[in-house]
């Protein structure tokens, strides 16, 4: 988020066991948007109900740095307000969401080199898309028998 109190404030309601695993980052929204978190190590970025308060403009900057911090293989999942629909559009008369088209975004994705396996809508003012990034998901890890611990005599 764009302040740590909002996800400190979240991360409290979780049991300490999760808690410890979890990474805080702020996002600042200028040039060095993403830059804080690493290149290429995530399988899967979930931006959900973030999107639908930005403006088209800053989404597609967001698209795009996140490009760089999905693995090849990785999907994307965000949700936006679609303005295809007349319910989004409603959202936006009463400045409760951006306007946004689905073309725009569908556009953007696919010249980032993403492929759309999934979109979805309630007809109103929900909207979500899964893109993923072309390649194969690998993992470093060998599995939980890879050692064993003998004792010393």
């Amino acid at each position: 988020d764009q302040r740590k109190s909002i996800l400190t404030s979240t991360v409290e309601q979780f049991e300490p066991p999760y808690k410890n695993r979890l990474r805080l980052y702020e996002c600042v929204e200028d040039d060095t948007l993403l830059n804080n978190l690493p290149n290429h190590q995530f399988n899967l970025a979930i931006v959900y109900n973030y999107f639908n308060y930005r403006p088209v403009e800053l989404i597609l900057k967001y698209l795009t740095a996140l490009k760089s911090k999905i693995k090849p293989g990785g999907v994307l999942a965000f949700s936006y307000n679609n303005c295809d629909h007349a319910g989004a559009a409603m959202l936006v008369e009463r400045n409760q969401a951006t306007y946004v088209l689905s073309h725009t975004i569908r556009q953007h994705v696919k010249s980032l080199g993403f492929e759309i396996v999934i979109e979805q809508t309630d007809e109103g003012s929900f909207y979500w898309m899964e893109c993923q990034l072309p390649g194969e998901l690998t993992s470093l890890r060998g599995g939980q028998c890879l050692a064993q611990i003998v004792p010393k005599y």
